[in-house]
């Protein structure tokens, strides 16, 4: 990995060696890497970077048992979350899902947990333009919600047309940062 003076690498996150993050107020120095997780929740490019159990339901609830959270909560919270991304089989292997499925999965994970920011990596990388409209449907259904989305992508017909904000970022830093 190539040496960046800006981060550095703490317990699987990346922390700022100068300045402070802060997140709804807090600033993550002050925080456990499962706190920030509880609080900001990533989908990867690749969602079967992220699949590992035997079910949608599985999948979902993964976290949420490792919370140690009642099964009547936990039921509540993975109905809500796959009912929020339109995924109906809770039986269904999550391997066997189509490519947009399996990101929407990846997404109603991230909401189960009772993250407020979602952080999407190439989330349309792989989907037919169907699949696209789909997944950016549910972003901005959480968006109207008071969700905070961080769109990162190379598709700028995406980003032109769904983003209220675009920053293009090089090596640099920022180059153009437009609010709509």
């Amino acid at each position: 990995m190539r040496k960046n003076h800006f981060v550095k690498k703490y317990y699987g996150a990346f922390r700022p060696c100068a300045g402070d993050i802060y997140i709804r107020g807090k600033n993550t120095k002050e925080m456990s890497v499962s706190g920030i997780s509880k609080e900001v929740g990533y989908v990867m490019q690749n969602p079967d970077n992220q699949l590992f159990t035997d079910s949608v339901y599985n999948e979902t609830a993964f976290a949420l048992k490792k919370m140690r959270l009642s099964k009547n909560k936990i039921n509540e919270l993975v109905k809500d979350a796959l009912l929020t991304v339109g995924l109906d089989d809770a039986d269904a292997h999550p391997h066997a899902l189509n490519r947009t499925d399996r990101a929407k999965l990846v997404i109603a994970c991230v909401l189960a947990m009772g993250s407020k920011i979602i952080i999407l990596d190439e989330v349309d990388a792989g989907s037919d333009y169907q699949g696209s409209k789909e997944i950016m449907k549910i972003i901005q259904n959480l968006q109207k919600k008071g969700f905070t989305i961080i769109f990162i992508t190379h598709n700028m017909f995406l980003a032109d047309k769904y983003a209220n904000r675009l920053i293009k970022m090089e090596r640099n830093g920022v180059v153009f940062d437009d609010r709509r």
